[in-house]
């Protein structure tokens, strides 16, 4: 099976004051890449190719924070080619402008284009008995993935297995979500 990831730089309203926006005065405040690698670690030179093709298209990028993440699983290249190949053809019969890079992303990202079946547990909470409890409760019901999870600004991201998620039903702070993107580090 060819898989890939999904690596983004994501510009969050609430965290800036100004909108970033591209060389035609649109609002811009996501830029994807497709990256072929095996480790989390080793996407710096990515983050840094994504980060100049910001800085060549968006005119502001400087003045704007930037979050760098990455798809929680990776992706099935050969579902996505099918899905694209027949959107193409939708699109070419209906005389639609087709923007193939945008729409083979979209369609990358689609839940059942996951090759893997990662969960990421989002605790928006740096209260160390929030994350101590969610640790206990996960403890012999999955395996978490330390070398993928992460600290984010407001808490923790835990890349974990597949597991019954209502044992986290009642702890406010903390989502699990099944097709998500890794926080890697602020731009």
């Amino acid at each position: 099976m060819s898989k890939v990831w999904v690596l983004s730089l994501i510009a969050r309203t609430k965290e800036n004051d100004v909108k970033p926006v591209n060389n035609d005065g649109k609002r811009r405040n996501v830029l994807n890449r497709i990256v072929y690698t095996n480790k989390i670690d080793e996407l710096d030179t990515d983050i840094a190719i994504l980060k100049s093709i910001g800085e060549l298209t968006i005119p502001n990028f400087s003045e704007c924070v930037w979050r760098a993440y990455v798809s929680v699983n990776s992706r099935d290249i050969r579902k996505t080619n099918k899905m694209l190949i027949g959107k193409i053809i939708d699109s070419a019969y209906d005389n639609i402008d087709v923007h193939v890079n945008n729409i083979y992303k979209k369609i990358l990202m689609k839940e059942n284009h996951r090759a893997d079946k990662l969960m990421l547990i989002d605790i928006d909470s740096t209260d160390a008995s929030v994350i101590s409890l969610v640790l206990f409760r996960l403890s012999g019901v999955t395996k978490i993935h330390h070398d993928l999870s992460r600290a984010t600004p407001n808490g923790q991201h835990l890349v974990v297995d597949g597991f019954d998620v209502r044992i986290l039903d009642d702890i406010s702070s903390v989502e699990v979500k099944r097709n998500a993107l890794v926080f890697l580090k602020m731009i």
